[in-house]
């Protein structure tokens, strides 16, 4: 095994959890376990590279999944202790809904100088509003802040998304608006989700409304938001206000997402809207090229 991991490691090759599968006959039993866990330990130090760098992750994530916590310490305590370590047990305890446990890790990480990072609080923030815990992420979200950790913008997305999947789009854009005021920028997905909250929660001008302000504030969104609002509209067989946001976006200089444009183009021929299909592309081939 040594001389084939040390080959592995010269040519950069990365382990991953199936590695370590064979130690699934033993775990259950820790004394049996915890020699084996050690016995891997001490030959991915022997080998190095790659595969001891690859291996000791894997290994925890491994154990973790087969809910072995205690051996997945004991390789910390063997190895070192890691924040993207730690990350590992935290986002295994939210798999399983032991979130208090998953927030009682932040605490030990520190006591071993590892300091949380977003993806963190992440795991624990996600698994809460998978599990409709809002009101427990929004108060995580604040003690974040208070702690001096800032949120990233999927921790924003995250909790965005749920409200959304809620209903709850009025609550879901303080969010947004407290997520821009720190210089976040929204992710292309985290637009998408408002776009398509509003539209499908038939709010149908905030949906048209999101979409021009978000392009006044961000331009590199801004294609992506039209195209997808007239998407919505023409699958939903709303061909006249799709054709419309192509010439709002056209009348912009952006040059829709061709498949959206022939899919209404097609829809006007097919209801017979002649004209209106003459015209929009007419206004698409002015486009400059290069847009």
């Amino acid at each position: 095994m040594f001389v084939l991991l040390k080959e592995f490691s010269g040519k950069k090759i990365c382990l991953t959890e199936k590695a370590f599968a064979f130690l699934s006959v033993c775990i259950g039993d820790q004394e049996l376990g915890s020699c084996a866990v050690k016995r891997v330990v001490d030959m991915l130090n022997s080998v190095g590279g790659s595969c001891r760098n690859s291996g000791v992750h894997s290994l925890i994530k491994m154990l973790c999944t087969a809910d072995a916590f205690p051996l997945a310490m004991y390789v910390m305590e063997l190895t070192e202790s890691r924040t993207s370590y730690y990350n590992i047990l935290i986002w295994a305890k939210c798999r399983s809904g032991n979130f208090q446990e998953a927030q009682d890790l932040i605490d030990v990480m520190k006591k071993f100088n590892c300091e949380p990072n977003a993806n963190s609080y992440n795991y624990i923030f996600s698994s809460l509003c998978k599990n409709k815990r809002t009101v427990d992420a929004s108060n995580l979200l604040e003690d974040m802040e208070e702690l001096g950790f800032l949120p990233d913008e999927i921790t924003f997305e995250v909790i965005i998304c749920q409200l959304c999947r809620l209903g709850q789009l009025d609550l879901a854009a303080e969010y947004l608006k407290h997520m821009m005021s720190k210089g976040l920028e929204p992710r292309l997905t985290t637009h998408a989700i408002f776009i398509k909250g509003y539209f499908y929660g038939n709010r149908l001008q905030e949906a048209y409304r999101y979409v021009v302000d978000m392009g006044a504030k961000y331009r590199c969104s801004e294609n992506m938001n039209y195209s997808l609002l007239a998407n919505l509209f023409q699958r939903s067989r709303r061909v006249v206000e799709a054709r419309q946001v192509l010439i709002d976006m056209i009348g912009r200089g952006l040059r829709p997402n061709f498949s959206v444009y022939m899919k209404v183009m097609e829809d006007l021929h097919r209801l017979g809207m002649g004209v209106m299909a003459v015209d929009l592309k007419s206004r698409f081939m002015k486009l400059d090229p290069s847009n």
